[in-house]
């Protein structure tokens, strides 16, 4: 009846999974006051417009990265490298934002080439510039092979680093800047602009071209 009403009223899906998280919460608050005996927000699914137009600008093709990435900024003498590494990392990994720049060293196996994804950082949360958190989900738990590229890019960029402790943000870059960076390598290419999360989205047209099914890009 929730989700029925906010379509009818034209509500938007952030605005409704919002209220829900905050009704969730205030449920979640009466249980372990003993105020009520069950939370029944937990029934109801994540809100999605059933009229709801997918933007086919919000992603990028794997032509349309290649060229983007081709002229992205990459001079390791003013940073603009760390930046180019992560958004290889968004793209080839398929991570989120908050759980690349929360990596650490300790997540990081050179060997084997992989990165384990358990963690993300959240911005201004209780009065603070970053918080790092657990991940959005429990399957965000992961561990991911690096292509060897982007393991040779990885190397590179710790380089620059000298005094980096195994606990240490590898990137402690903003989506701000992250953003400007994009920008650049957008108005230098000629293609279009995306926002940091669809780099996200571009993953899985990535994953689309290769012949993965849905099932396979889901897990």
């Amino acid at each position: 009846q929730i989700t029925d009403a906010a379509f009818k009223k034209g509500l938007s899906e952030e605005y409704v999974n919002k209220m829900l998280t905050y009704l969730n919460k205030i449920f979640n608050y009466g249980l372990e006051m003993g105020y009520v005996q069950f939370n029944p927000v937990k029934r109801i699914p994540k809100y999605k417009r059933p009229d709801k137009i997918i933007d086919e600008d919000d992603f990028y093709t794997p032509d349309e990265f290649e060229q983007f990435i081709q002229c992205f900024p990459k001079n390791k003498e003013n940073g603009e490298y760390v930046c180019y590494v992560i958004v290889n990392l968004l793209y080839f990994m398929g991570c989120r934002f908050g759980e690349c720049v929360a990596l650490t060293m300790n997540d990081i196996d050179m060997d084997k080439g992989t990165i384990r994804f358990n963690k993300t950082v959240a911005r201004y949360v209780q009065g603070r510039s970053y918080l790092v958190t657990p991940p959005k989900t429990k399957n965000s738990i992961r561990t991911v092979t690096m292509p060897k590229f982007l393991c040779d890019e990885m190397q590179d960029c710790l380089k620059l680093y000298y005094s980096l402790q195994p606990d240490d943000r590898i990137f402690p870059v903003t989506k701000y800047y992250l953003n400007h960076e994009m920008e650049r390598g957008c108005k230098a290419s000629g293609v279009k602009k995306i926002r940091v999360h669809d780099l996200r989205h571009s993953h899985v047209s990535l994953l689309i071209n290769m012949g993965y099914t849905a099932l396979a890009i889901g897990k």
